[in-house]
């Protein structure tokens, strides 16, 4: 009896239309990207009601104008394959510029969130405003990306992506586990394989944040490091171990694919071999924005010094300057330093920075990209294009934070709160680094943060590691030492370069750089 059911309902499902039929869910959302005057990138995912027994879902998809007009409706069919994570990716033509477009995918009988998109003007067109958001740095477990979410509020143009759309940590990583505020992470290691990348993507894309944005306007993606692993390079990375995670290059191809499955991008990796290269995108006669790529294609190792030597050297300076057979004097203190022996070596190890940082082989864009960044500036100046947008993945040179003019300017603040704060954070700053010749057994940093006050009081002890740092810290500001190598300021001479080819054929003045990597938002 129990096999005659099986065949009778076998034989309905045969019989029933597609779109009675039901092959799985869009549970990750839609999204458009790559806008262009005409054209646009449509992407969803099919998630199989059993992925295990099929290879290909059949995919409908439907554009419309919201208000009609000479625009026209569009359709067409696709299908969600097994070998692509069944994403769906349609680039769609025959689009009018200026037109807010809705959305939808369908696969029998499962109906996917509508979407919305409006496509730039043509290049050249008059144009007199763009909106826009920027992000880049989005870790699952730091929490939930509420930002996605005020964005989509704002009636964007589109939104960048400046790259670690993901992270590819293992959850007990980063951040560490007692202070992950959103468990959920998979898989729970490191990820490595095509699947892992898969896997780590399909989690980041059920953040209901995300997927209001990527409904609501298109996406203008570009990787940067913890697409594949951090601190990488076109032929490795630091976060790499090939004796235990295999070949880099095939790791890199395995997240790159994953990558291009999971972004509304135009590139294809079955169609295409090599990377997704730098591209431009017109907005009329307002801007013309460049996406560089910074990465994989061009860039040279910088393993050779890292911030990671550079802040144990520091910190092995500092230690050797004192008397560590004695509690009383363990360092020199910082009023000491200048023509102290610890004031050579620490003037010795930044000429060593500076001569490493200013190789003239060291490399992120190459020659290559380099001249189409200079042919694309000349050509939208000429053009008589306003603005150019230059979107790449590194905040440009930045120099150590020095707490000590920080808080010099606080206390010289006419504001009387900006005075006090200055000098609360003096004495500080003066617990946290001048050495006591008298040995006292404890020292303590006063706390502003609510969070800090909850769980600690006012007081925060100084332990021996949080007077290294701050020690550490302090000295890489005085001798202009930097603590990161990996961005712009580890490679000068190809930022000198950079900054020659936006310079040229136009007025540098109209020219804004986007990067991003740093975790926090700055200006200049």
């Amino acid at each position: 009896m129990v096999a005659a059911r099986s065949v009778i309902w076998i034989l309905v499902s045969w019989i029933l239309p597609v779109a009675t039929q039901f092959y799985g869910d869009f549970l990750h959302g839609v999204a458009s990207g790559d806008p262009f005057a005409d054209s646009v990138v449509l992407w969803t995912r099919v998630t199989p009601r059993d992925p295990r027994s099929v290879s290909e879902l059949p995919v409908s998809w439907e554009v419309w104008p919201e208000e009609g007009g000479k625009a026209r409706n569009v359709t067409g069919e696709t299908s969600a394959k097994k070998q692509r994570d069944f994403t769906v990716k349609v680039e769609v033509s025959a689009l009018r510029p200026g037109v807010y477009y809705s959305f939808r995918f369908t696969s029998g009988s499962a109906v996917s969130p509508l979407g919305r998109f409006r496509l730039p003007p043509a290049k050249g067109a008059a144009l007199e405003s763009l909106r826009y958001a920027i992000f880049s740095c989005s870790n699952w477990q730091w929490g939930s990306f509420a930002a996605y979410a005020r964005a989509a509020a704002e009636e964007l143009d589109f939104w960048l992506h400046l790259g670690d759309f993901i992270y590819e940590y293992g959850s007990d990583v980063y951040p560490e586990l007692d202070r992950i505020a959103r468990p959920g992470l998979e898989p729970a290691h490191e990820i490595v394989t095509l699947q892992d990348y898969r896997t780590r993507y399909a989690v980041y894309r059920t953040d209901p944040d995300l997927q209001t944005l990527a409904a609501a306007a298109p996406m203008i993606p570009i990787w940067d490091d913890h697409e594949v692993a951090n601190d990488d390079w076109m032929h490795g990375a630091q976060n790499h171990q090939p004796a235990t995670e295999g070949d880099f290059e095939a790791r890199k191809v395995a997240a790159m694919q994953a990558y291009h499955e999971w972004m509304p991008t135009r590139f294809d990796p079955e169609a295409n071999s090599g990377l997704m290269e730098w591209r431009a995108f017109h907005f009329g006669d307002l801007s013309t924005l460049l996406v560089l790529e910074t990465r994989l294609t061009a860039r040279t190792s910088q393993g050779e010094l890292t911030g990671h030597d550079v802040r144990r050297r520091i910190k092995d300076i500092i230690k050797a300057s004192g008397n560590r057979s004695t509690s009383s004097a363990p360092w020199v203190s910082p009023e000491q330093w200048p023509n102290s022996e610890l004031d050579v070596q620490l003037k010795a190890l930044q000429a060593e920075s500076y001569q490493h940082r200013s190789k003239p082989e060291k490399q992120l864009l190459g020659s290559e990209q380099l001249q189409w960044i200079r042919e694309h500036v000349t050509a939208s100046s000429q053009g008589g294009v306003r603005w150019r947008l230059i979107a790449q993945q590194l905040a440009q040179p930045l120099a150590p934070a020095d707490f000590e003019a920080a808080i010099g300017h606080a206390r010289s603040n006419p504001n009387t709160g900006v005075r006090e704060l200055g000098d609360h954070w003096a004495s500080s700053w003066d617990n946290a680094t001048v050495i006591s010749m008298a040995g006292e057994p404890s020292y303590v940093l006063e706390s502003l943060s609510p969070w800090a006050r909850s769980q600690r009081g006012h007081r925060l002890n100084i332990t021996e590691g949080n007077r290294e740092n701050a020690l550490m810290a302090l000295a890489s500001a005085r001798y202009e030492i930097p603590l990161s190598y990996d961005g712009w300021e580890g490679y000068l001479a190809e930022r000198g370069r950079f900054l020659s080819a936006i310079s040229q054929g136009g007025d540098p003045s109209s020219t804004v750089v986007y990067g991003g990597g740093s975790h926090k938002p700055w200006g200049g």
